[in-house]
């Protein structure tokens, strides 16, 4: 089951490897620091853990089900956390399965993104490099760095390129 392209804002997901018995095996570091370290503990109780949530829907021995069912037998649930939209997607894969926690980026994004982002994202997508950038906007390098980093976290994406594309995809570059 593929996930769908959906922009968030995020810089990376948060990443929950379930073993066969639905405990948890792994996590990235976004995960560690939402939902704390949950090696060896069941699914539903990692992501039952996050407060403020509304919707979600992990109940105990989920995951096994998942990983037992069919494999395209993945699960997503859209919830709200803290009243922001969030999505959690639990796929099967190989007698695992990965939970992937994201959350939904304002429908239109553009508000999120100030004003001198914009022109950074417009001279990246120019191929200008950071001095150059940094001399057309009049400003250190470490600042447009810093709008970089900015720009790729509300974008969801890691790296220049796909921060770029995204901003073609979202109609902010002509």
């Amino acid at each position: 089951m593929a996930l769908p392209e959906i922009p968030f804002t995020d810089r990376s997901p948060a990443i929950v490897v379930l073993g066969q018995a639905g405990t948890t095996v792994a996590q990235n570091r976004s995960a560690g620091r939402l939902l704390g370290r949950g090696n060896g503990r069941p699914c539903w109780e990692v992501m039952g853990s996050l407060a403020g949530t509304e919707g979600l829907a992990c109940t105990p021995g989920c995951a096994v089900a998942l990983i037992q069912g069919a494999p395209d037998s993945g699960r997503h649930t859209r919830f709200r956390w803290h009243r922001e939209p969030c999505d959690l997607w639990c796929v099967p894969v190989g007698g695992m399965a990965v939970c992937i926690l994201r959350k939904l980026r304002p429908p239109g994004g553009r508000e999120r993104l100030t004003p001198r982002e914009l022109d950074v994202l417009a001279l990246v997508a120019e191929g200008e490099t950071t001095a150059g950038i940094a001399a057309k906007l009049d400003v250190s390098s470490a600042t447009v760095r810093t709008h970089v980093e900015s720009i790729r976290g509300k974008l969801g994406v890691a790296t220049r390129a796909a921060m770029v594309a995204q901003g073609y995809r979202l109609g902010w570059l002509g």
